[in-house]
C-alpha cells in the first residue's frame, strides 16, 4: 500500500514511545488510522497492533489522518467513537 508522506505512520509516531499519537500537537486534533483494508482504528488499536502483531493483516494500521469533521468516526475494532476536532453547531446545543 502506497501512502502519501503526510499521512504516513512515521508523521503520528511518537519516537521517544514507539506509540503512535491519539492527538496533533498543536493544538490537540484527534487522530484516527487506516489499515490495509481501509477499515478505520482509534488509537488504541492501532497502537495494540504495533505493540503485538500478528500474520493477520486485519487492524494493521498503515496511515493516520486528523479527524477534522466525521462525528461518526468509528473504530472498526472496538466500535469506540473517535471524537472529531469541530463538531457541528446542532450536535454542540444537542450535548450542552
Amino acid at each position: 500500500m502506497s501512502v502519501r508522506p503526510e499521512f504516513a505512520l512515521e508523521r503520528w509516531l511518537d519516537k521517544d514511545t514507539n506509540k503512535l499519537e491519539s492527538f496533533a500537537w498543536p493544538p490537540g486534533y484527534p487522530i484516527y488510522y487506516i489499515d490495509g483494508f481501509n477499515s478505520v482504528l482509534c488509537p488504541d488499536c492501532a497502537n495494540e497492533y504495533i505493540k503485538e502483531p500478528d500474520e493477520d493483516q486485519r487492524f494493521n494500521p498503515q496511515a493516520g489522518d486528523i479527524n477534522y469533521e466525521d462525528e461518526f468516526c468509528i473504530c472498526e475494532k472496538c466500535n469506540v467513537q473517535i471524537e472529531c476536532a469541530y463538531p457541528s453547531e446542532e450536535n454542540n446545543e444537542d450535548q450542552e
